[in-house]
């Protein structure tokens, strides 16, 4: 992963004194971006994992679109439970559908130019 447990709390209201790095919700977009820019270095070199603020079939994709092989959801499944696999399973095959891919393979790095 490149992206799990963020440091930069810009544009965050969490209370300075907290210590430790940030991961889950907070890191979705930051490490997107990230995987985005190893993915536009490094092509398909090696994998790339999805990790940061998974809870939408709708994120899972965003991080495939931008280079990620593979999507891990911890957080997702800490707050909302195993039916989460089935619910994020399912979005994400729609919107594979949706825009013509057979594979996840297919779309992985497409918003990469």
């Amino acid at each position: 992963s490149i992206a799990n447990r963020q440091e930069d709390r810009t544009g965050l209201e969490i209370p300075r004194d907290w210590e430790g790095g940030l991961s889950g919700g907070p890191c979705t977009n930051a490490s997107t971006e990230l995987i985005h820019k190893v993915y536009k270095e490094y092509g398909d070199r090696f994998a790339i994992a999805g990790i940061g603020g998974v809870f939408t079939p709708e994120q899972a994709y965003a991080k495939i679109r931008s280079g990620s092989s593979l999507v891990m959801f911890i957080s997702s499944l800490m707050y909302r439970g195993p039916q989460q696999i089935t619910v994020l399973k399912r979005g994400l095959a729609q919107l594979l559908r949706r825009d013509g891919f057979e594979h996840v393979s297919d779309a992985v790095g497409v918003d990469v130019e």
